[in-house]
């Protein structure tokens, strides 16, 4: 009611199509606090799970904004190429081992024509952590430049677990290679074994205490500073590469955060970080870093904060959904494409951290280099068909141009115009539009599919103008259209057309939509009728995040009723079967869809009419999250009478696989 003080957003609509949103705390002071990791407490995990925080809230905002004004209805994609996440795989080169593992990883991508970030540590001092592996194994790098797919990126000197203690420092720390200690910028790690006495086991100049009397074994760094680790590196690096990369992206060691990093990596060159955690920072969008992690200053330095790593769960090639493969909660593999396909829903960004190691250190459980690689192995197919795989630095510069870019809509009648401005150049820009808008025309070379347009290639700096039809004819007397476009399109593309409206029933009735796991274990559709697959699936069914998903194999045959049983149930009414599939661990494999109906006209006796969909599904179309969605005319199924049905099924998969059911209905 008008003085109920517990809501905590409030909208009212308008007459005019406006809406006025009354939001009861402080947004900004939510984000500004969450981006500077400041909200202890409100993330329920910090990383390797999906906690949407804020994200909901600018969904929200977008939501409402799309629905009140004419330009509201086209907004920029946060992605490139229409994809639903903008995916980086990262790796931390901070162990020896690193030094030759990380081409394995790099050249596996390259394989599969992805791209990714190595964040290497320039370590130049044996110590207690380790040997000096940057002096030692640094032409290793070179191989990894020469694949051509991997960024150059920085992942400080010395590592160090007191990082946030160190000093600013002076800005004149150097590295000189002629040199030793003196004059050089010479982090250097001992370890603590004797927590009483506070001896240190390796010799440090002037160190006489461990500054850890609580601790048993802890390692501390002396000489360090933030400044030298930023700078020190960033300069050894671009020394040494064979290609003059400009190394503009940076993590700390440990994913420790000083509130003086943003700065200082600006200060020292840097644009693109990613020491932070998704859910700790209660986002998965990149975000404008704050002087000092406070929230009343920006700098020009973008965070993407880390999703998962190697260290998060027990990481293998294995691929199980929960209580399958003697995985309760299912396989890493399997957690790790449910957070990407949540992602994937408003446009997200995933990067994922591996150690390409198997080296081992206190309080880290030691896992192969064959079990991280073997992971790579298994999500990247996994989520490529949802993913556009980029850097650190790709990411960036696409994110930066897209938010620097505007979009004005014009009306003339039935044709809309957009022209978006672009300030810098950006790759593979979508715009998504209204589905029922029908493109006419572009000034560049674009890709139009249902509902979104996408910019293809590199589009320069200045103006992009798309014409669209809404509806009917458009005459030059009354509807005065936009000038011819300047440029044709770079591919071949049919020709838009409305369609003409089809009769069709005031509501489509829906078999199952798989939102209620608990009523599909009770072994019920959406319509409250009996589904299931008689063990031809081995009972490997499930429904995960409000979708079905299937362990198939040729002999599998899952169907879900359309009525009570011996009961002649009437569709005729409706004229076609949607449904929507997806392919999780392979790539499309056909199958058909049968419709069962009755011998005779008392309901009673079965007989089966199917249609083979794979030449449907291979000439659909996935969208931007993985999924085809198909809509099979129901004459397709010879001789059904539509009057006497009883269920719906699916069988005679081409091979095993897993597959994934979003929805099933008539229309």
């Amino acid at each position: 009611g008008s003085n109920d003080t517990r809501q905590a957003i409030t909208i009212k609509s308008t007459s005019n199509n406006g809406q006025a949103c009354a939001i009861g705390f402080d947004v900004g002071a939510y984000v500004g606090q969450s981006n500077g990791g400041k909200t202890g407490g409100i993330p329920r995990a910090y990383v390797a799970t999906y906690d949407p925080g804020y994200d909901n809230i600018f969904r929200m905002i977008k939501t409402l904004y799309s629905q009140s004004t004419t330009t509201g209805l086209v907004t920029s994609w946060p992605v490139p190429g229409n994809k639903g996440v903008h995916f980086a795989w990262t790796y931390d080169i901070d162990a020896q081992d690193s030094y030759v593992l990380a081409y394995e990883c790099a050249k596996d991508l390259q394989s599969r024509g992805m791209k990714g970030t190595i964040n290497w540590q320039t370590k130049l001092v044996k110590d207690a952590y380790d040997v000096a592996f940057f002096s030692e194994f640094y032409r290793n790098i070179s191989l990894v430049e020469a694949l051509g797919n991997m960024e150059l990126a920085s992942h400080s000197v010395s590592h160090s677990p007191n990082l946030e203690q160190f000093a600013v420092g002076t800005g004149k720390e150097i590295w000189d290679g002629t040199k030793y200690q003196e004059d050089n910028y010479f982090p250097f790690i001992g370890e603590c074994m004797n927590a009483t006495s506070g001896v240190w086991t390796t010799s440090i100049p002037n160190a006489t205490t461990c500054e850890t009397p609580n601790d048993i074994l802890y390692f501390f760094t002396l000489g360090g500073s933030i400044l030298g680790e930023a700078r020190v590196s960033k300069y050894i690096l671009e020394a040494i590469s064979i290609v003059s990369a400009k190394v503009q992206s940076f993590r700390t060691g440990h994913l420790l955060y000083p509130d003086t990093l943003p700065q200082i990596l600006v200060a020292t060159g840097y644009k693109y970080s990613s020491s932070g955690a998704s859910n700790d920072r209660n986002s998965h969008m990149p975000y404008q870093a704050f002087y000092n992690q406070a929230y009343n200053q920006e700098v020009d330095l973008l965070e993407f904060p880390l999703s998962a790593s190697d260290e998060d769960g027990q990481i293998n090639g294995d691929f199980y959904a929960p209580g399958t493969g003697g995985y309760t909660d299912g396989s890493y593999a399997w957690q790790q494409y449910q957070v990407v396909q949540k992602v994937a829903k408003y446009g997200g960004q995933y990067t994922f951290l591996i150690h390409p190691t198997s080296h081992i250190i206190p309080d880290v459980v030691q896992t192969l280099f064959s079990d991280k690689l073997a992971f790579q192995q298994t999500l990247a197919p996994l989520v490529a068909n949802i993913s556009y795989f980029d850097t650190m630095s790709g990411r960036g510069d696409f994110h930066n141009a897209r938010i620097a870019s505007g979009i004005d809509v014009a009306v003339f009648g039935n044709v809309v115009t957009v022209t978006i401005t672009l300030t810098k150049p950006i790759v593979d820009l979508t715009l998504r539009v209204p589905t029922a808008w029908a493109f006419m025309s572009s000034t560049v070379g674009v890709q139009a599919t249902s509902g979104a347009v996408t910019l293809l290639n590199t589009a320069p700096a200045g103006t992009v103008t798309l014409n669209f039809q809404t509806s009917g004819t458009v005459t030059a007397t009354t509807n005065p259209a936009p000038g011819a476009p300047t440029t044709t399109s770079t591919i071949s593309m049919a020709t838009p057309t409305i369609p003409a409206p089809t009769p069709t029933p005031s509501s489509p009735r829906v078999v199952d939509d798989f939102s209620d796991p608990s009523r599909y274990s009770s072994e019920q559709n959406a319509l409250g009728f009996y589904v299931g697959d008689d063990g031809t699936a081995a009972s490997r069914i499930s429904v995960q995040a409000d979708w079905l998903l299937l362990n198939v194999n040729n002999n599998t045959y899952w169907y879900s009723n359309l009525g009570p049983a011996n009961t002649c149930n009437d569709y005729s009414s409706f004229t076609k079967l949607s449904l929507a599939i997806r392919y999780p661990t392979t790539k499309r494999i056909g199958f058909s869809v049968v419709i069962q109906d009755t011998e005779t006209t008392a309901c009673t006796g079965l007989i089966q009419h199917s249609f083979d969909v794979t030449a449907l599904i291979n000439s659909a179309t996935a969208g931007s999250d993985g999924w085809f969605h198909l809509d099979i005319p129901l004459t397709n199924f010879n001789g059904t009478d539509l009057t006497r049905m009883r269920a719906v099924a699916l069988t005679s998969f081409a091979s095993a696989c897993q597959v994934e059911v979003d929805y099933i209905y008539f229309s």
